[in-house]
């Protein structure tokens, strides 16, 4: 097993961009660290998540979005 840290950042981060880093590098799991960008976004994440279908880690204030 092996973690690789792909960053967002900004209003609009560019989660096609790190989903489609994901894909390439064979990811099999995603853990989101809590912070705003993420409570934001959770909605998108959990579908993309979701759409490759990878199991996502979220923080307890957004498992309502659809992660775990």
């Amino acid at each position: 097993m092996h973690a690789i840290d792909v960053r967002v950042i900004g209003p609009e981060p560019d989660l096609q961009t790190a989903f489609a880093r994901m894909r390439e590098d064979d990811t099999q799991a995603l853990q989101a660290l809590e912070n705003p960008i993420i409570g934001v976004h959770a909605a998108q994440i959990a579908e993309r998540a979701l759409s490759q279908n990878l199991p996502a880690l979220v923080a307890l204030e957004q498992a309502g979005a659809g992660g775990l």
